[in-house]
């Protein structure tokens, strides 16, 4: 290659990284600006949108907790918590027994305890659906209230 061409070469590979440089901040420009006018139709609709999205929440939560509930048979969790766990299942289906729809709430309410385990034992235990499901909702939607009406208070 001769030097004019490989001049050519350098001052258009220059030319190309400057024009990428020029096209990575005006995409970033414009996303500061996209944000902060999603952020603002964001906070100015939430409230229309809070009510709307803590029903959303609960749909969600009884279809796959429903889901859940009727799926633990199929799984067949209830011979792998007799074969694996038979004293703290033994344990809680006694608590279940005396109390079923308050250890309910009270576990899906609770945020550190996964909703979807007492999904499957409640669904291995063949507890009453209703229950479950009005245990589950009540107990998963004040805990999903709270985040959600607390995060729109703080906003």
């Amino acid at each position: 290659m001769s030097a004019p061409a490989i001049a050519t070469s350098a001052t258009a590979a220059a030319n190309a990284a400057d024009w990428a440089e020029l096209a990575r901040r005006s995409k970033a420009a414009a996303r500061r600006r996209s944000f902060l006018l999603h952020a603002f139709l964001l906070v100015c609709s939430l409230p229309v949108i809070v009510p709307y999205l803590w029903l959303l929440t609960l749909a969600g939560i009884a279809v796959s907790s429903t889901s859940i509930y009727f799926f633990s048979g199929a799984m067949g969790l209830g011979e792998y918590f007799e074969v694996h766990h038979p004293e703290k299942l033994a344990r809680l289906r006694r608590a279940i027994e005396r109390h079923e729809l308050t250890v309910i709430i009270g576990w899906s309410f609770f945020p550190l305890a996964p909703t979807d385990l007492i999904s499957y034992v409640c669904g291995a235990l063949r507890v009453n659906y209703t229950r479950f499901l009005v245990g589950i909702l009540v107990g998963e939607g004040a805990v999903c209230a709270l985040y959600i009406w607390g995060a729109h208070w703080l906003l």
